[in-house]
């Protein structure tokens, strides 16, 4: 009889030993998982936080510290990147660098996904070929121009004839 307890007792164990056991690991599951969405949730605020400090500088006309701007869109391949990059071929354009800016939209172009938005940026390339008197590369990339929206517009304004 005294073996059958002690046998029983020492199966109770296992069980609950191998029940910790579980739970352990599930409990270091949920803290990895819960500081992974931590940390992904403050990388997003960083990288909307960085945008609004472009943005905000774009506005009060301080937009001298390229690297920066140059460096986040660099490393933002979304919507920040894209918006940055915009901001950053204009800047280039209002400084007559023309094959800058034209870098960046064909960068641009590269990872963007959303026709409309690639139609657009086809049509800036398009002119900054004009102000850069190269105009058989901007009807070439007016005739790349997909989206019918965009081609009313060319018609309606024809930038090159």
């Amino acid at each position: 009889m005294y073996k059958n307890i002690k046998k029983s007792f020492f199966l109770s164990n296992i069980k609950k030993n191998i029940i910790y056991f579980f739970l352990s690991i599930l409990l270091m599951i949920i803290i990895s998982l819960t500081v992974y969405k931590i940390f992904i949730y403050r990388q997003k605020n960083q990288i909307k936080t960085d945008f609004l400090y472009i943005l905000n500088d774009i506005k009060k006309n301080k937009f001298h510290s390229s690297k920066y701007v140059k460096s986040f869109f660099q490393k933002n391949k979304n919507i920040y990147g894209v918006f940055t990059g915009l901001n950053l071929a204009k800047l280039y354009d209002s400084k007559k660098k023309y094959d800058c800016a034209l870098h960046v939209l064909f960068n641009i172009l590269k990872f963007i996904k959303d026709n409309n938005l690639k139609d657009l940026i086809k049509l800036r390339i398009s002119i900054l070929y004009i102000k850069n008197n190269n105009i058989s590369l901007a009807k070439k990339m007016q005739s790349s121009i997909n989206q019918i929206t965009w081609k009313k517009i060319l018609n309606t304004y024809s930038y090159v004839s």
